[in-house]
């Protein structure tokens, strides 16, 4: 038996796989007409984790603009989805980030709001969650999480306004 055991063993092979590559759906820009562009994200999540981060690290507005010029907008909005939320961004005409928002559903929630979910409500399980955030420029001036919990029969609806530092946040 370990004989056997033994040359299982010695015979597994181990793969390593290449890095995934997930795409997200499109991302729409209303400038009183549709225009659709295509996002890839680098790797699972990486859009939801920082939407903000992501939109500046794959997004040049400026590239819309000029190619709009004749048309001469004053607000242009730009949304990047996938399936698990959105963000929404409104640029003026020179470029300049005006005001987000975004919202998530079902993702990971940060530590210290798990923390708070074991403590608080012992015997409860997580169905389901969702963040929303809004903000001028880059910064977030309203975050909430809005999390389903159950025990047995019982549901409770609960928000959770996560603690920010006085300077505000970059991103989620």
């Amino acid at each position: 038996m370990f004989l056997l055991v033994g040359m299982t063993a010695g015979q597994a092979q181990i793969i390593q796989l290449e890095e995934a590559r997930v795409n997200a759906k499109n991302v729409k820009v209303k400038a009183n007409g549709d225009l659709n562009f295509t996002v890839v994200e680098s790797y699972s999540n990486q859009f939801q984790k920082n939407p903000i981060a992501f939109m500046k690290e794959n997004f040049d507005i400026h590239t819309i603009i000029k190619d709009l010029q004749d048309l001469n907008y004053e607000i242009y909005e730009v949304q990047f989805r996938n399936k698990k939320g959105h963000l929404i961004a409104n640029f003026d005409r020179d470029g300049t980030l005006i005001s987000t928002s975004q919202a998530f559903k079902n993702i990971a929630l940060p530590l210290s709001i798990c923390r708070d979910l074991v403590k608080n409500h012992q015997g409860w399980t997580m169905t389901k969650n969702q963040y929303l955030a809004s903000g001028e420029g880059e910064l977030l001036d309203k975050e909430l999480y809005k999390i389903t919990l159950k025990n047995g029969k019982e549901t409770r609806r609960i928000k959770i306004v996560p603690d920010r530092s006085p300077r505000g946040l970059a991103s989620n």
